[in-house]
């Protein structure tokens, strides 16, 4: 298992034999590689806004024991350039800017979001039902059952829209999922991607 270095609030991991890895530019100043560089790396995307430092080491730690883990910070995003994106699709992009910037160390990059985050209030609006309906590849979303920004139901509501959806819901949880279950969803995700 890796050994977690760091306080509280800092996402410093390392593995017993190789730290953590800064990927440094211009453009995107901070990211960290978790991992002993073996296979495909899965690039983690945070919420709009998010830093690399709200990702949990722990659950870092129990991923980067199956995969290569790479966080970022977006475009426009604690210490990067640019302006803040102000859509899904534009969040998006930066994404994939991030990963072509690096080519993610001359690898292709598989990314995935552990959560799709669906809307704050009830059901998906139509147009994010089309959205949703237009993704073809398996999706793994996830929620705690006591979610009040983003409600459990809204959850259910946007898997119906997906062709092949897998949906979690921890019943003793509520938005910080990730902090109470880490472990278990780590070891879900990575059985997600396994399939």
């Amino acid at each position: 298992m890796p050994d977690r270095i760091g306080r509280a609030g800092e996402c410093c991991v390392r593995q017993a034999d190789r730290p953590a890895v800064e990927l440094l530019d211009e453009q995107f100043p901070t990211a960290r590689w978790v991992g002993q560089r073996r296979g495909v790396p899965l690039v983690l995307l945070h919420r709009f806004r998010g830093t690399i430092d709200w990702w949990d080491p722990e659950f870092l730690d129990y991923l980067a024991a199956e995969h290569d883990v790479i966080v970022f910070n977006n475009v426009g995003i604690g210490y990067t350039t640019g302006e803040p994106r102000d859509s899904l699709e534009g969040f998006a992009e930066g994404a994939i800017e991030f990963i072509q910037a690096r080519s993610c160390a001359g690898r292709p990059a598989r990314m995935a979001a552990g959560r799709h985050r669906g809307p704050a209030r009830g059901p998906a609006p139509p147009r994010a039902g089309e959205e949703l309906e237009a993704i073809k590849h398996p999706v793994l979303h996830a929620n705690g059952v006591h979610d009040v920004m983003i409600p459990a139901h809204a959850s259910y509501v946007a898997v119906q829209h997906l062709d092949s959806a897998t949906l979690i819901l921890y019943s003793d949880a509520g938005h910080a999922f990730l902090f109470q279950h880490g472990k278990k969803f780590a070891t879900e995700g990575t059985n997600f991607l396994a399939a």
